[in-house]
């Protein structure tokens, strides 16, 4: 079974509180209206023999009811004064009559005083109830607090509200077991009919108006403790009353003895709340395994998801390396040398530091195809790439510029130690055994300095120099004299 929708939850509760609030005022107000202008007796007593609702109560709870009805909307400067003075009637009501009971248990003279400081229209037993008084004492402070003057005891106002209602039910239990009084005497337990069944109403209208607050949030709980409260509370409260009635009615008919009759209320009330226990256990075990099955769904959607997601990470990595890769030889591409190239550049223009460029072309290439095929000059290709990275440096970067011609970036190297390097590589292509026939290289060496402009011109005269290589007859290495701008080159001396 699914969790009820709590966010809809919580608003009827809202709408149960604003509207528990306009029935308990209008309900108070036709009692007072039907004694002022009709005189309709039934309508204070409910039932003949009944005691009746006093005048004082029924002001109290129109303006209990009022005001909890009118905090349930936002308030202006005007509509909180309003509901802050409808507050103070049941405070006051209930606050003077405990007054006068107070006075009249001090003074031990009984209900002669009572009759003497009364203030009631309609009856010859002037006072409400004690617990009356009580209950809406309770009910208008909780009300008063609700909203404006302590905003922080919202949990003392469910308090509050409880005891009123509890005050009601306690009053309608009377009723219905046949015991109107509670106490030493009529004036202060005999609580009328009406006014039990507004307490009631108004005390649960209050506790449902912060329904997310106090104790009342364990109703609304999205989890499975409010689940299990919302599925049990019902039947704790409406259950044992009705055990209870039964028990009474049997006795009084005769049906069995107060012993029996004991054994088999509590029997009853162990079976059926042991049913209840089952059926909200296997109720919350079901839920509790979809809720096992659903993180288990989830575990394996994030583990797959996190497989795909190294997976296209790796992939990602591939293609990068890939688009910086020559297909051929598995060393760099002249993209990514030129990117090194410009990195470079941008670095020793800032530090002052120095670089060396090598670049440098397979000798007779082309009719090395034309006489082995291209098949075999891939494979010369290849080798020459390894042969290259074989007697660099960790920190050099070599790479394939494309067709047979290769560029290394040789970092922090003046010139002589580029000469030094450059030889190496052609000493080292020169001395590898080729299946063909023997293979060698020609070889530029460029080395930066500050006045070359851009990485393009560096690269430019480490082109001449190569073709001074080529010149010279092959299998050579030439450095280009100290490079500059052309532009340098055709200003005029100062």
């Amino acid at each position: 079974m699914a969790y009820p929708d709590t966010a809809a939850f919580v608003r009827d509760l809202r709408r149960f509180s604003s509207f528990a609030g306009l029935i308990t005022a209008l309900a108070a107000v036709s009692f007072l209206l039907s004694n002022w202008l009709a005189g309709i007796d039934a309508m204070r007593r409910v039932l003949p023999g009944y005691v009746t609702m006093k005048a004082e109560t029924a002001v109290g709870f129109v303006g209990g009811g009022l005001a909890l009805s009118m905090l349930q909307r936002p308030a202006d400067g005007l509509r909180w004064l309003l509901a802050t003075a409808l507050a103070l009637l049941p405070i006051l009501v209930g606050g003077l009559v405990l007054i006068v009971y107070a006075l009249a248990a001090q003074r031990g003279v009984g209900d002669g005083l009572l009759v003497e400081t009364s203030f009631s229209l309609f009856d010859v037993r002037p006072l409400p109830a004690f617990n009356s008084a009580l209950g809406l004492l309770f009910c208008g402070v909780a009300v008063l607090m609700l909203d404006h003057l302590v905003r922080g005891w919202r949990l003392k106002v469910q308090w509050l509200a409880l005891a009123a209602a509890l005050l009601g039910f306690i009053g309608l239990l009377g009723y219905v077991y046949g015991a109107q009084s509670f106490g030493p005497g009529d004036a202060y337990g005999a609580m009328s009919l009406p006014t039990t069944l507004l307490l009631l109403l108004l005390g649960l209208g209050i506790l449902s108006a912060h329904p997310l607050v106090g104790f009342v949030s364990v109703l609304t709980a999205p989890g499975a403790g409010g689940h299990l409260a919302r599925r049990l509370l019902p039947a704790v409260i409406v259950l044992p009353p009705i055990m209870g009635l039964a028990l009474l009615i049997g006795r009084r008919v005769g049906d069995y003895e107060a012993t029996f009759g004991l054994i088999v209320m509590v029997m009853t009330n162990i079976i059926v709340f042991a049913v209840l226990a089952w059926w909200s256990s296997r109720s919350l075990e079901r839920s509790w395994a979809r809720q096992r099955r659903a993180e288990e769904a989830l575990r394996r959607s994030n583990s797959l998801l996190e497989t795909r997601t190294e997976e296209l990470a790796r992939a990602n990595e591939s293609l990068h390396r890939l688009s910086l890769t020559d297909a051929l030889t598995g060393i760099c591409n002249r993209r990514c040398f030129e990117t090194s190239l410009e990195t470079l550049f941008k670095q020793a223009k800032r530090y002052g530091t120095e670089f060396s460029l090598l670049i440098m072309d397979v000798d007779r290439f082309k009719s090395y195809n034309d006489d082995f095929g291209h098949p075999q000059g891939d494979i010369a290709l290849r080798e020459v790439g390894r042969v290259l990275r074989a007697h660099a440096r960790e920190s050099d970067f070599v790479a394939r510029m494309g067709g047979e011609e290769f560029g290394v970036l040789l970092p922090r190297t003046a010139s002589d130690g580029a000469m030094i390097l450059a030889e190496r590589f052609r000493q080292g292509i020169e001395a590898t055994i080729w299946p063909n026939r023997p293979i060698t290289i020609s070889i530029g060496v460029v080395t930066f300095n500050a006045e070359v402009a851009s990485p393009e011109l560096l690269l430019k005269h480490a082109d001449e120099a190569l073709y001074q290589a080529k010149d010279n007859g092959r299998n050579c290495v030439v450095c280009a004299d100290r490079p500059v701008d052309a532009q340098a080159q055709n200003d005029p001396q100062d």
